[in-house]
């Protein structure tokens, strides 16, 4: 998944970025739940 943001033209072309198909802000939205996910876990079981 992609954590974003995204270094327009240097990472990705602007116009593969701005396709209909382009799922790299799916990858951040959801990148963000499995982060926050991780963090539970590990802290849930620290303490």
């Amino acid at each position: 998944m992609h954590p974003g943001p995204v270094n327009e033209g240097i990472e990705i072309s602007h116009g593969l970025q701005n396709s209909e198909k382009s799922l790299i802000n799916d990858q951040v939205k959801n990148g963000v739940w499995v982060r926050c996910a991780v963090l539970d876990k590990i802290l849930r079981e620290q303490y």
